[in-house]
């Protein structure tokens, strides 16, 4: 430790790997402080509610893996009441109305049809990731090389950030020595610099030339910045529910109730932001996709900008004119996920109906209408 700046090593990190508890949002974030802690990350007030909701992002994210594990085998026997035909069903229809991957009732997995077999593997990879992060209290390795396991941030707001440049003094150096010259046993720590916030020192790595990482832009909920392993809780998101169960338990869902009202909330928005960090970091694409009109124009908000695909009505519409992009939106995943948690539910209409027979799966993505 130098000074307030919190700098931790590889070792350290794979230390708290190995020996903490799964669902401990203390365990998973690297310098994550709650309520009474030091204040290193701006979350001051906030500590038990994002403790709350991370060990509810356990359940969420495993009923979105198991569902996937189940349409790997074939759609199983008997008639459209028994329970475990009928979650398939259900599983196999919201997957493909909210990520245009289309289900084979014969033999399992993708239909046979050209890309849905990369669309596939690219979903299952996305949930699986989400899974094992929240397991095994860190982000996956791209390769059988440990230093993959690499640390992860947690802030809230964008008040305090700013960018120390590598001619800039690292902090309590005695005599004064500068980012690109302070080093231990021989390396050079952070030789471009770093990302500053509130006394906590991230990476910067040598193409980011801006002086501060993007951040709240004072009406979304959360960002995720994957190049440095961070998300960043906005304001906006303290006018949600704090858990997916505390919003509104499974025994308290109404018939007709908008599977949206479900899935907005603390849970949620981590949930939405786990899928941009470990697709992006896996595969550099998985953003929030702009939004399409039924002429195949992209839709432009008054100002001209695009309008993004948020909220389950724009990613069951999108994956019917862009299946190619709708399993690269995060939002779509919350959908499939909330849709797998609350399994007792028909979600096909986006809104909660009691148990009937499920309409029959439709053989791979619809044509746009």
């Amino acid at each position: 430790m130098v000074g307030r700046s919190l700098l931790i090593s590889l070792a350290t990190c794979l230390s708290l790997v190995v020996t903490a508890q799964a669902g401990e949002i203390t365990q998973f974030f690297v310098g994550y402080s709650p309520d009474g802690g030091p204040e290193i990350n701006g979350c001051s007030g906030h500590g038990q509610d994002l403790a709350n909701a991370w060990r509810q992002l356990g359940p969420l994210a495993s009923a979105a893996h198991k569902a996937i594990l189940a349409l790997e085998k074939p759609q199983p026997p008997g008639d459209d009441f028994d329970e475990a035909r009928w979650n398939w069903n259900n599983n196999a229809r919201m997957i493909l109305e909210t990520l245009a991957v289309g289900i084979d009732p014969a033999t399992g997995g993708p239909v046979d049809e050209p890309g849905m077999d990369e669309r596939w593997k690219y979903v299952k990879q996305i949930v699986e990731d989400i899974t094992f992060a929240w397991d095994n209290n860190h982000l996956p390795a791209l390769s059988a090389n440990p230093e993959q396991i690499q640390m992860n941030f947690l802030f809230c707001g964008d008040k305090g950030w700013h960018k120390l440049r590598p001619t800039a003094i690292f902090p309590d150096t005695n005599p004064p020595q500068t980012f690109a010259e302070f080093s231990v046993d021989g390396q050079v720590l952070l030789p471009d610099g770093a990302w500053w916030f509130n006394g906590l020192m991230v990476k910067v790595f040598p193409d980011q030339n801006k002086d501060a990482p993007n951040m709240c832009d004072g009406r979304v909920s959360a960002v995720s910045i994957f190049y440095l392993n961070a998300i960043v809780i906005c304001d906006p998101i303290w006018n949600a529910e704090v858990t997916i169960r505390e919003m509104v338990p499974e025994s308290a869902i109404k018939e007709d109730q908008y599977i949206f009202g479900v899935a907005q909330s603390v849970t949620g928005t981590l949930y939405h932001e786990m899928a941009h960090l470990v697709g992006l970091r896996r595969y550099g694409n998985l953003y929030d996709q702009p939004f399409y009109n039924d002429d195949g124009t992209p839709m432009m908000d008054s100002n001209g900008q695009p309008v993004l695909t948020y909220g389950p009505a724009k990613c069951v519409a999108l994956a019917k004119m862009r299946p190619d992009l709708v399993y690269k939106s995060a939002d779509c995943y919350l959908y499939f996920a909330v849709s797998a948690f609350y399994s007792k539910f028909d979600w096909s209409s986006l809104q909660a109906k009691s148990r009937s027979p499920p309409r029959v799966i439709p053989p791979g993505v619809r044509p746009p209408t």
